[in-house]
């Protein structure tokens, strides 16, 4: 089979099968997966170190609601990324009615 039967019978440009064919070369098999394309980090991630100071907060004071700690922690750091490390480190409390979150 030759370069021109391949780019006629899939429908794709010389370019795009030497783009293939290069990864294929260097990599086999894995280099066909496809790669991730954008950020490696979400750009609304919490960094790790705030998320650490919140999970110690909420660890250190076991008397206080969701709602104490949101204050406390929206005061030192800001709102976002609180509702999302809270769900990620402890259940969500059902009973609290109305969330600031």
């Amino acid at each position: 089979m030759t370069i021109k039967d391949i780019i006629e019978g899939y429908g794709i440009s010389v370019g795009v099968y030497y783009h293939w064919s290069n990864r294929y070369a260097r990599d086999g098999f894995p280099g066909l997966n496809k790669k991730k394309v954008g950020a490696c980090v979400s750009h609304n991630k919490t960094p790790e170190d705030i998320e650490t100071k919140i999970v110690q907060i909420a660890t250190d004071n076991n008397e206080l609601d969701a709602n104490d700690i949101w204050n406390i922690v929206t005061e030192l750091y800001g709102s976002e990324g609180v509702w999302k490390i809270q769900c990620l480190h402890e259940p969500i409390d059902k009973s609290v009615e109305n969330p600031k979150w």
